[in-house]
């Protein structure tokens, strides 16, 4: 794994380093002539377009997916977009209803809102101070015409769990289409794709380049595409593909899959040291998020009575966030913790 030099890098879960395994895979297709791989009336464009389709087979036996349930994107904001309002927009107004819940990546909230704007209705599961949602708080909240119910495996900011696996029954038994944004599960804990209709990736979570992500969407879901043009990858997302980034994903996909056990030992021994340091330190903090039920190495935790924006200033040899990088502008705090009920003050 690739460091970043004179830094001591604490920010994973925005961005992880290129893995060289990944790197050198992109430095093999950097030598190859840059041709349109949708040019299929020449050899060096059905040359590029196969290693396309290598690359989404190599994807699709990781995941134990099929190669053409695999909508390249430019990553999870885009996957998200297209699973979520791709699906809800394929009916005429009235839209109907939709469920997520109040902890998501603002990708995917923003996409209910615009929902909510162009006439549907929305209901949201909420947090619990642990930063779990509960599955039998969705029951109550299902109507004849909830289209979609959208619930993260694994939370951006606090790692927490979500009960992906009991959701999903619940979605099967009404037959109601079960998207989630997996980005900080692959890797850490797996996908059980079984369970899903639709699931968002990003290479950048997993030591793969930025710019370059999928959607796994179930054969036959109908979607309607959010961008238009060549009509590429089953007329549902249309743009010239990048080999190269392709060819990426599917290569930090296979080693984050192949090392996932690994990968999560690794973390926890490291979470395990660090957080026995701060209590030989006698440092007063607090962990956000339930101590059991998260993925090792996703850590948020509070110190009273100290800024973070003061420990950030302190610190500056060390690259760490205080809340998604996607809310980094805002000065509101972490709306993941203000649905965990916490005051502003506290998050």
């Amino acid at each position: 794994m690739s460091s970043l030099p004179d830094v001591i890098y604490l920010d994973n879960a925005a961005s992880t380093p290129l893995e060289p395994r990944v790197a050198q895979n992109m430095s093999r297709h950097l030598t190859q002539p840059q041709v349109n791989p949708h040019s299929l009336h020449h050899h060096p464009g059905r040359a590029q377009n196969d290693a396309i389709e290598k690359a989404r087979k190599t994807i699709a036996h990781s995941l134990s997916i099929r190669p053409d349930e695999i909508i390249f994107t430019s990553g999870a904001t885009e996957a998200n977009n297209l699973a979520i309002l791709g699906h809800l927009l394929c009916a005429r107004p009235p839209f109907g209803h939709a469920i997520t819940t109040a902890i998501e990546h603002p990708s995917v909230l923003e996409c209910f809102a615009e929902f909510e704007r162009l006439g549907g209705q929305v209901d949201y599961l909420p947090a619990y101070v642990d930063g779990s949602i509960r599955s039998s708080d969705l029951g109550p909240l299902l109507r004849p015409d909830t289209r979609i119910v959208s619930v993260m495996q694994v939370n951006h900011e606090t790692g927490v769990l979500q009960p992906v696996k009991e959701i999903s029954t619940i979605c099967q038994g009404k037959g109601i289409p079960f998207h989630s944004d997996a980005v900080q599960a692959i890797g850490k804990v797996g996908v059980d794709f079984s369970l899903l209709d639709m699931a968002s990736l990003s290479a950048h979570k997993i030591h793969g380049p930025i710019g370059v992500g999928m959607l796994y969407l179930r054969n036959g879901l109908p979607v309607k595409p959010r961008q238009f043009g060549g009509g590429q990858q089953f007329d549902l997302r249309s743009g010239t593909l990048s080999p190269l980034l392709c060819t990426a994903l599917a290569s930090a996909i296979t080693i984050a899959q192949e090392e996932t056990l690994q990968t999560a030992e690794t973390l926890t021994q490291l979470q395990n040291v660090f957080l026995q340091k701060l209590r030989e330190l006698n440092v007063t903090f607090t962990r956000n998020g339930h101590d059991q039920t998260t993925v090792p190495g996703l850590l948020n935790i509070s110190f009273p009575a100290t800024s973070a924006a003061d420990i950030l200033l302190n610190l500056p040899q060390i690259a760490m966030s205080t809340g998604s990088a996607c809310a980094a502008t805002t000065k509101n705090g972490s709306p993941v913790l203000r649905a965990m009920g916490q005051s502003p003050a506290q998050s």
